[in-house]
């Protein structure tokens, strides 16, 4: 049990604080962001100047860990703990990324909305639902981007094309109760987890293409498409990987 707090002190302050932030950590421009286009992904240096990077690691480091992800009751399909952020630290980079799906994609908005999530895996904890294990969609419309922390050895994300029916983000797996694939889907039980991390490996089953692979490179930015399927993919010789997802999710795109 935690002692009695008494003063100022005895609490956790956040360095830098949110009046300092900006100011501490300043995120680049979309002019002068370097990033490179590959078939189905962007690579980018670090969305921030001089050592940003660094400083938003060490600043996101001091952040508790909202969940591991892989408690009994919790029906959540990001299989790594996760880190959440205040908007105060987050709203620099998250509009770099709107200004950069507009320029990229050729996307314009009448509403949208922002999110931010940490992803720790960790060998030891992590323990995946196994429906979830499948390659899955973020949102419709939007560009996610993955900025990697410690990128492993040899991880990344996997890219994927669906030979079916989508529906907004559900695939035709999930909903066609004349699917074999159906079937299988629905014999996972929502709690049914896995004793440990372990790769996808049936996208021919599953009617998956892999169309790229997106890689893990610590100090650098991955970014997509939305309504990309996507997995990621660790390596065996992997004990540790940490990155942080922004996104830019459009509600309505012309």
């Amino acid at each position: 049990m935690l002692g009695q707090k008494v003063s100022l002190d005895d609490f956790t302050l956040w360095t830098p604080s949110s009046v300092y932030f900006d100011e501490f950590i300043k995120v680049k421009s979309l002019k002068d962001w370097e990033f490179e286009r590959k078939d189905n992904y962007w690579i980018a240096e670090s969305p921030f100047y001089e050592d940003g990077m660094e400083r938003f690691r060490d600043f996101v480091g001091q952040s508790p860990v909202w969940r591991t992800n892989s408690e009994k009751v919790f029906k959540e399909n990001n299989p790594f703990a996760t880190i959440h952020l205040p908007t105060w630290a987050t709203h620099s980079v998250c509009q770099l990324l709107r200004d950069f799906f507009v320029a990229e994609c050729g996307a314009s908005f009448h509403n949208y909305h922002y999110e931010e999530w940490g992803n720790i895996f960790d060998r030891n904890y992590c323990k995946p639902l196994k429906r979830w294990r499948i390659p899955h969609m973020d949102w419709p419309k939007g560009i996610v981007g993955n900025l990697w922390f410690d990128g492993g050895e040899s991880t990344g994300t996997k890219l994927y094309r669906y030979k079916r029916n989508v529906h907004v983000t559900q695939m035709e797996f999930h909903f066609n109760p004349e699917l074999p694939q159906h079937h299988k889907w629905m014999s996972y039980a929502d709690d049914d987890r896995a004793d440990e991390w372990f790769n996808f490996e049936d996208a021919d089953y599953w009617e998956f293409e892999e169309i790229d692979f997106a890689p893990a490179k610590t100090g650098t930015m991955t970014l997509y498409r939305s309504n990309t399927a996507h997995d990621p993919f660790i390596t065996p010789e992997t004990n540790f990987r940490w990155s942080h997802t922004f996104c830019c999710f459009a509600d309505h795109v012309s």
